[in-house]
């Protein structure tokens, strides 16, 4: 990133060069950050890998390195249920994708369900 950025700049997965202004923070939840010789840094440095900075680098909040970027508090409990919800939504649309390629094993299963319910349910050990 050469130039200024007001704010923070954040990266998710790679990593962050930096030889401009930043007002914020600078942010690498998992790669690394480097910093230029004309880096100028308002905030903090943090990266999930290393940071390597220039001697010119300036930085006027903390830089750490090897940072473990988790979920807590409020945040935790949306992240469940984000998981919950993809999962739902991935096994409705395997669902709905078996019914319409491949149609008459709906018509299989239903058929087993309603003439057989035990045996159905049992993998076709109750008989």
């Amino acid at each position: 990133m050469a130039g200024v950025a007001r704010g923070d700049v954040v990266v998710l997965d790679g990593p962050i060069v930096v030889n401009g202004q930043v007002s914020g923070s600078v942010i690498a939840i998992t790669g690394n950050v480097v910093l230029g010789p004309g880096a100028q840094v308002l905030g903090d440095v943090m990266a999930g890998g290393n940071v390597k900075a220039d001697e010119r680098a300036r930085v006027e909040g903390d830089v750490s390195e090897g940072v473990s970027f988790t979920l807590r508090g409020p945040l935790e409990a949306v992240g469940r249920f984000l998981v919950w919800l993809a999962l739902s939504i991935s096994t409705l649309l395997l669902g709905v994708a078996l019914v319409l390629f491949a149609p008459r094993g709906a018509d299989a299963v239903h058929l087993a369900a309603t003439t057989g319910p035990w045996a159905s349910a049992g993998g076709g050990s109750a008989r």
